[in-house]
């Protein structure tokens, strides 16, 4: 009597068991350092049960090894790193073609609004500052696996405050590009997000166009008007006009 109470429930869990594994996102953490590596992988595993955690040394270690099938995403800790050094550039294009594009997400002590964009810019599908708490590391990675694109709020609001203009309610000067003004700084989003711009689209049309959040290109729209000399976002689309015509 107990062998058959026994064997339907061993059945039942079969499916139970596959659906969790199918259910299961695998993060690929990238640290150099032996002791956060294995800190940070047992810290994230404890605070998401579907999250299992395979910790590398280097991304040539990741590329190497036999990596499981299903969703996956690779978490590069660039702590103590400018994230504009173009060693960043070089590790995410690196990571991603080891594993065929899968997602990148950086883990990181820098905050500065700027140097986060750009390094989205550059192919990160999410940046993690560690000031995030544990539990909202956990769901910054489930988003990215769903396939968004995980950016803290709390950067990008301040450099929205560092570049707001010091006096938005003087007229812009539209007949001429302020001295200087050039497209040579800008990055190939700020250019889309630039040539939308100019088509006097919302901030949330650009952000559907190109698939970002809506702060995210409010911080692009920012630093196009801190590189181009304008005070308002209607300059900022009178210059592009001139300068990409």
């Amino acid at each position: 009597m107990v062998e058959g109470r026994r064997n339907p429930v061993g059945n039942s869990e079969g499916p139970r068991a596959r659906r969790k594994q199918e259910r299961t996102v695998t993060i690929l953490l990238v640290d150099g350092r032996a002791w956060t590596r294995e800190a940070l992988a047992r810290a994230l595993e404890k605070a998401g049960r579907d999250l299992r955690v395979l910790p590398f040394g280097s991304v040539a270690e990741m590329s190497q090894a036999n990596l499981p099938s299903g969703p996956a995403i690779i978490l590069l800790n660039l702590t103590g790193i400018r994230l504009l050094h173009p060693s960043v550039s070089a590790a995410i294009a690196t990571a991603a073609a080891a594993l065929n594009g899968a997602p990148v997400v950086a883990l990181s002590d820098r905050e500065d609004g700027e140097e986060i964009m750009s390094a989205i810019d550059r192919g990160l599908s999410g940046y993690i500052p560690m000031s995030l708490e544990l539990r909202s590391v956990v769901e910054a990675l489930r988003f990215v696996a769903a396939g968004g694109t995980f950016v803290p709020a709390e950067p990008l609001l301040a450099g929205l405050a560092l570049y707001e203009p010091q006096n938005p309610l003087r007229p812009p000067s539209v007949g001429t590009a302020p001295e200087g003004a050039s497209l040579d700084e800008l990055t190939p989003r700020e250019l889309a997000v630039l040539d939308l711009l100019r088509q006097a689209k919302s901030n949330k049309h650009i952000a559907r166009e190109l698939d970002l959040s809506e702060a995210t290109v409010k911080v692009h729209v920012r630093h196009l008007m801190r590189k181009l000399g304008a005070v308002n976002r209607t300059q900022a689309a009178l210059l592009a006009e001139h300068l990409l015509s």
